[in-house]
């Protein structure tokens, strides 16, 4: 029998009562009660309503590429999820993803064009951020769909095609932070991690528009610098290292491009690496021509690279993904028109 549902009579209650409190904060928010902030230039919220793997990274990635080829000067904010630090931090030289977190760290890598901070306040982090970086054109808010204390001008809400939000339930029956009830209040609905073709149902409100993007995977690129630039994962027993939300999508990849054998080594997401762990992948990696992890893996391996043996080193690969966007059936308007017509009208006088 699945567990879910032996689990359902004790799950079903509390999902009833955490879906009754931030049904209540949502209407504080909606009545003014609670206040949100709006700020004198465009801000554009990234987020989801399920808890993790709907790949907000790539995607904000996705936005700052397009604004920086729009000629502006984007800034990407975010919580730092899982860093040892508190407070408000520039992402610049000399962080590590343990001080700014993985995501921002990655951001930073990945967007140089980009001013990237952390802070657990949003309100406090773009005023602190625009005062740093005052040519900033445009900011961009990571993982913040539920923190409402800032009311951003464009709304982009991401959800999974294998799960999303409108197949899904309120904590802890299902994965959602807030009842699907919230998906109102986003103005670009993107369902994430399609498969070619893919196109699942959503409703929309009025006004929303929808989008579905897919994971396009880039060459595999080595995690030492010295190691050899170019290697498939055709014929060769691959073990795939992990510590995020959702590794699946990434291990039928490496299935597809003609791997023989992918052994997986799983970690919880935003897993940060010990000595013991290291062990285990010199273990595990010993029989595996070849060893892949993901760009956030690759952040949080660099603590523990001392401690496995070269010969394990050589065999990692990392892979990097971005994603390509396409308009639902009849939309006139492409996913970068509309952010294009975003900020071009709330772009502040410098």
């Amino acid at each position: 029998m699945n567990p879910s549902l032996l689990l359902a009579p004790l799950t079903i209650p509390l999902s009833w009562a955490y879906d009754a409190v931030t049904t209540v904060r949502n209407l504080l928010f909606d009545r003014g009660v609670l206040p949100s902030e709006r700020f004198p230039l465009p801000v554009i919220g990234v987020g989801n309503l399920a808890v993790g793997g709907t790949g907000k990274t790539p995607h904000v990635e996705h936005i700052l590429h397009l604004l920086h080829e729009q000629g502006l000067r984007p800034a990407m904010l975010s919580r730092g999820y899982g860093r040892t630090t508190r407070g408000f931090r520039a992402v610049e030289e000399g962080e590590t993803g343990a001080t700014c977190g993985d995501e921002p760290f990655q951001v930073s890598r990945n967007c140089p064009f980009a001013h990237v901070a952390v802070c657990e306040d949003r309100r406090e982090g773009i005023r602190r951020l625009l005062a740093r970086w005052q040519d900033t054109d445009v900011v961009v808010l990571d993982d913040a769909f539920q923190h409402r204390y800032v009311r951003p001008g464009l709304q982009v809400l991401l959800t999974d095609a294998a799960r999303p939000f409108t197949k899904d339930h309120v904590m802890p029956w299902g994965r959602l932070r807030e009842n699907r009830r919230g998906a109102k209040r986003a103005d670009v609905i993107v369902v994430t991690k399609c498969r070619d073709g893919q196109t699942p149902s959503v409703p929309l409100a009025p006004g929303q528009h929808l989008f579905f993007s897919r994971i396009v995977y880039a060459p595999l690129r080595p995690f030492l610098v010295e190691s050899a630039e170019n290697v498939e994962t055709k014929g060769k027993r691959v073990l795939l290292i992990s510590g995020i939300a959702n590794p699946r999508p990434l291990a039928e990849h490496l299935r597809r491009t003609g791997a023989k054998q992918v052994e997986q080594l799983d970690f919880p997401d935003h897993h940060r690496f010990t000595s013991q762990d290291a062990a285990r992948m010199a273990r595990a990696g010993k029989e595996a021509e070849l060893i892949v992890t993901t760009e956030k893996d690759a952040v949080r391996l660099n603590a523990v690279a001392q401690e496995l043996p070269s010969d394990i080193l050589q065999k990692i690969y990392v892979q990097p993904i971005t994603v390509s966007m396409a308009p639902a059936e009849g939309e006139a308007q492409t996913f970068q028109q509309i952010i294009q017509d975003y900020v071009t009208a709330n772009q502040r006088n410098r």
